[in-house]
């Protein structure tokens, strides 16, 4: 039990979560935070986000990773407010 404890505290350690801004074809931006940056890059990418599926092709153009939700969640909030986006 001892062992399996300690794998899990180490796997939540080094879990990271990003922060993105997509650049869409519209010349808007979205910005988002994810633990799967691969999987939701993917997700906006096919157009299976209602928020950016009418503005496809996206482009990732900046990312920023963070080890705390609480600080991702703060920065994307900074991003958002100074870009007045969604």
């Amino acid at each position: 039990m001892g062992k399996n404890f300690h794998r899990h505290q180490i796997a939540e350690s080094q879990m990271t979560f990003t922060v993105f801004i997509l650049s869409c074809a519209d010349q808007s931006f979205h910005i988002g935070t994810t633990k799967n940056r691969s999987k939701r890059l993917a997700y906006h990418a096919l157009g299976s986000n209602p928020i950016t599926a009418k503005k496809l092709p996206v482009e990732l153009v900046y990312e920023k990773s963070f080890e705390l939700i609480q600080d991702a969640l703060s920065f994307e909030k900074v991003l958002k407010k100074a870009t007045h986006t969604t």
